[in-house]
């Protein structure tokens, strides 16, 4: 019973954050429609994460996890990314920003359409107001813009 209602609260806090992604614009979450198929569009993510030199921490599988508690739901996965070594740096720099990484790449489909989601680093560490987390920030922009650019042939 506990689970069920648990994922029943997860899926209608994906379902809130799905239909309100673009009124999120202060926070520099980027929303890209894919060329492709929700199922192509996770391989060609997944396949672009590593030659852009980042490590995939963790692969989320919404659509999975919420079938198992008999809730059916489109395609819906995240990838948490990160590096070690600006994993060190941020923490040498700040341990409080430790929470920031891993960096999520979400993966959705909504109605024919397959979205990318993903929020700009330097956004998330813009409030550390600290110039050299702001510069690992743009760094990490630029990896993830790299990733999509990737993954779309672009």
């Amino acid at each position: 019973m506990f689970k069920n209602i648990f994922y029943a609260v997860f899926l209608f806090t994906f379902l809130l954050l799905i239909g309100t992604e673009r009124t999120f614009a202060e926070t520099n979450l980027i929303v890209l429609e894919s060329p492709y198929s929700f199922d192509k569009t996770v391989k060609a993510i997944e396949q672009a994460i590593r030659p852009n030199n980042m490590g995939i921490t963790a692969k989320i599988n919404a659509q999975a996890n919420l079938a198992g508690a008999g809730i059916k739901i489109r395609g819906n996965q995240i990838f948490e990314i990160f590096r070690p070594d600006y994993a060190k740096r941020i923490f040498d720099r700040n341990l409080q920003a430790g929470i920031e990484p891993p960096l999520r790449i979400y993966i959705y489909e909504d109605g024919t359409k397959t979205f990318v989601v993903y929020r700009k680093p330097s956004s998330i560490f813009k409030p550390y107001d600290d110039p050299v987390l702001m510069d690992i920030g743009k760094k990490l922009d630029l990896i993830l813009e790299k990733i999509i650019k990737t993954a779309f042939n672009i």
